[in-house]
């Protein structure tokens, strides 16, 4: 099965994110596992992978899907187009996540499970702040294109598309704010924390 999916900014035949997970909703779900379907079918030689999740590029506007391997437990991202032309389903519905989904964080600057605000939190209403607008979840740190990447969801309530998922690359995501073009921000960081919750607590940052 193949999708086609284009920048809404570059081609009229964009699709969204939503209408993209209507049309694969009977053939992938999150917690499914996927064999390479051009493999032989050997349980040595054929790669397994978990499906955690969908998003979209925030630079690019590609339709990714985020997988772990199940043998190395490496999180990765790809094309959505390609993984499905490349796979084909082993176990449906397994929720069986692996602990390197909730580790990956230690070498970067977050955790999954951390909120961090988007430094445009500063300019926007009070209504705005209340409905989570450029707040966002981070859920896992991926590879995409030989290239560490971030997953991550929207929190805003009132958005056009509600808790969307996205991707972006791991120093952009991490890279301070421009300032010369945002010289009334006083963020540092294009992100920075908002919430951190462990096992005991949950520490509450600016918001």
């Amino acid at each position: 099965m193949l999708l086609f999916y284009q920048n809404k900014e570059h081609n009229n035949n964009f699709i969204t994110r939503k209408e993209i997970l209507k049309m694969i909703n009977d053939t992938l779900h999150i917690g499914d596992i996927v064999v390479g379907a051009k493999q032989p079918f050997s349980t040595e030689n054929r790669q397994s992978y978990l499906i955690l999740n969908f998003a979209e590029h925030t630079e690019t506007g590609d339709a990714l899907i985020v997988y772990q391997e199940v043998y190395t437990g490496k999180i990765r991202c790809g094309l959505l187009e390609t993984f499905m032309a490349k796979t084909e389903l082993l176990l449906a519905n397994n929720f069986c996540f692996s602990q390197a989904c909730i580790t990956l964080g230690e070498k970067h600057k977050f955790y999954p499970g951390d909120i961090v605000r988007h430094f445009k939190r500063e300019t926007i209403n009070e209504q705005e702040l209340s409905s989570g607008k450029y707040l966002y979840e981070i859920f896992y740190y991926a590879e995409y294109l030989e290239e560490d990447v971030v997953v991550y969801r929207a929190l805003d309530a009132l958005a056009e598309e509600p808790f969307k998922m996205w991707v972006r690359p791991v120093k952009m995501f991490e890279s301070e704010v421009d300032h010369e073009k945002y010289p009334s921000i006083e963020q540092q960081y294009r992100f920075e924390l908002a919430v951190r919750r462990t096992n005991n607590s949950t520490i509450m940052m600016n918001r």
